[in-house]
């Protein structure tokens, strides 16, 4: 009977170990992909922006602002047609 505790706490460090293995493989594997795929978004940011930038020279890409005096902010921004009425 001396040998029951030596074969489970043996037992206990391999199962422990294991599970320490596993636990830091899968947090390295994981990290590892969102590095990968973080750095896809990224190209592929870059690469639509290239292909934006390349397809309309010369157009405004503030984004939203149209109409008369979108280009000059001296006129101010654009109001509203009830805002023009009150």
């Amino acid at each position: 009977m001396d040998w029951v505790p030596i074969v489970f706490i043996t037992f206990k460090f391999v199962v422990i170990g294991t599970a320490l293995y596993f636990s830091i493989k899968t947090h390295r594997d994981n990290a590892k992909k969102e590095r990968e795929e973080e750095r896809e978004r990224q190209e592929r940011a870059r690469q639509a922006h290239g292909a934006h930038a390349q397809a309309a020279p010369g157009t405004s890409q503030a984004g939203g602002m149209s109409g008369p005096g979108a280009d000059d902010p001296a006129k101010g921004p654009a109001r509203p047609a009830a805002a023009l009425r009150a």
